[in-house]
């Protein structure tokens, strides 16, 4: 069995993240309606986030002259006390030579958080794409053609496009409260 997992908000919970975002721009003089407005704009577009890029950018146009990488170290601190442990666990009991990450973003900004959280080590193959996972998933699944394939996301659209036909060997699983115990029963199945 091969594990694939995406990190934000599935592996990682981003929620604390942005919430540390939220304080440290406070701190140094953003309130929060400005930021998460500022915020919502970014995310808006089709540009992958950069928190990098975002803080730059709040800074200059709230004309703040301020340490953006230290408030960008101070927010990263959090990375890694995010994890879902119960996932990290199924990952550790299948191996890093069955278990994958695929994510969907800012190369740079996802492979650091990945990094900061401690577990690239736990991964045989770690994929930043900008946009669709399609052909990550796909070549995933043709290069273990005799495996069953999970594939954990929380966004049902990583899924929508997927060639199922070239995918014949993939169970998809929506990330939720229910997820998990759904994950753990295939992965008994499979032992």
């Amino acid at each position: 069995m091969k594990l694939i997992l995406d990190f934000d908000d599935t592996l990682s919970n981003n929620k604390p993240l942005k919430e540390a975002m939220y304080s440290c721009l406070e701190e140094v003089g953003i309130p929060r309606n400005v930021s998460e407005k500022f915020y919502n704009e970014k995310r808006s577009t089709s540009k992958p986030f950069s928190l990098k890029d975002f803080l730059r950018s709040i800074f200059a146009n709230e004309n703040i002259e301020g340490p953006v990488d230290a408030v960008y170290e101070k927010i990263m601190e959090i990375c890694p006390n995010l994890l879902d442990q119960r996932l990290l666990d199924i990952v550790k009991k299948l191996g890093k030579e069955n278990c994958y990450i695929v994510t969907n973003g800012d190369f740079d900004y996802q492979m650091d958080k990945i990094k900061r959280s401690n577990i690239e080590t736990l991964f045989s193959r770690i994929i930043v794409v900008p946009g669709s996972k399609k052909e990550a998933i796909e070549k995933i699944c043709t290069d273990n053609k005799d495996e069953r394939i999970i594939f954990v996301d929380n966004k049902p659209e990583f899924f929508a496009d997927l060639d199922m036909s070239v995918c014949k060997n993939l169970t998809t699983i929506l990330y939720d409260e229910n997820s998990l115990e759904r994950l753990k029963i295939i992965y008994r199945q499979n032992l």
